[in-house]
């Protein structure tokens, strides 16, 4: 299987052409296997630009747990850039198709093996809960400020929200300065912690507005991969997608 390893602010993915994937078998079997750091490729997920007859792509994502996933903020602006590399969608507004209804990524600068990607996430909702937020921006988010991001004890408080709050991820964010904010996200059902979550950060970027006013918000994730968050009745987002490597997978029956 040939492939690409590519990142978006934090997020790694295998991206692979469609017709990769039409021999595989177990596909989420597969997909947990080559995700597995140090004994495969290792990656936060598969993506695939899959055929779409109305639009350039459909958008696929299946996470290193082995489930597809209808949206991912970072995938949803990764997938644009490798269609783009491989001949598979071209121009600099890139429109597909995704569980979650059409989406347009912009790439406001390209260079050789990298892109700074945009998207428009479209509208929110933003209502007070306990000492924080929840953040709608098609996926639920709680968000509440930290004076410590670094140290703060993120996984346990975050299991102990989810026993009363199931399905909605939780972020804790750390004002640098207005406008500019720390952010680490722990998401819901998942087993650890990411370098990055893009609808985390469009989540944390809009809460810290709530309480500053800043309508353009540098957000930095654990991975220290800037994402830009500009918030009006919509929001649109946007940070480096970077092709990191390219290669061939053997995984083959009696290896695997």
């Amino acid at each position: 299987m040939n492939f690409v390893k590519i990142q978006a602010s934090g997020n790694d993915f295998i991206a692979v052409k469609p017709e990769e994937l039409e021999n595989i078998g177990d596909l989420s079997d597969f997909v947990k296997k080559i995700t597995t750091p140090k004994l495969y490729v290792g990656a936060d997920g598969l993506i695939s630009p899959l055929p779409d007859d109305d639009y350039a792509f459909r958008f696929f994502y299946m996470n290193y747990l082995g489930r597809e996933v209808p949206f991912c903020g970072h995938a949803g602006r990764a997938l644009p850039l490798f269609a783009k590399k491989m001949g598979m969608a071209e121009g600099r507004e890139i429109t597909y198709s995704s569980p979650i209804g059409v989406k347009t990524a912009v790439i406001l600068e390209e260079k050789t093996y990298s892109a700074s990607v945009g998207l428009d996430m479209g509208g929110y909702s933003i209502d007070k809960l306990e000492d924080g937020f929840i953040v709608d921006v098609g996926v639920k988010h709680f968000v509440r400020r930290v004076e410590d991001v670094d140290n703060y004890p993120l996984k346990e408080r975050a299991f102990q929200f989810f026993e009363r709050h199931p399905g909605i991820h939780y972020n804790v964010y750390q004002e640098m300065e207005r406008g500019k904010i720390k952010v680490r996200t722990w998401e819901y059902d998942y087993t650890q912690e990411p370098l990055s979550c893009a609808t985390g950060s469009i989540s944390s970027a809009i809460a810290h507005g709530k309480e500053s006013g800043a309508k353009h918000v540098e957000v930095i994730p654990l991975s220290k991969e800037a994402l830009f968050v500009e918030i009006g009745k919509s929001v649109f987002f946007y940070g480096w997608v970077k092709m990191v490597f390219e290669g061939k997978l053997f995984l083959t029956q009696e290896n695997a």
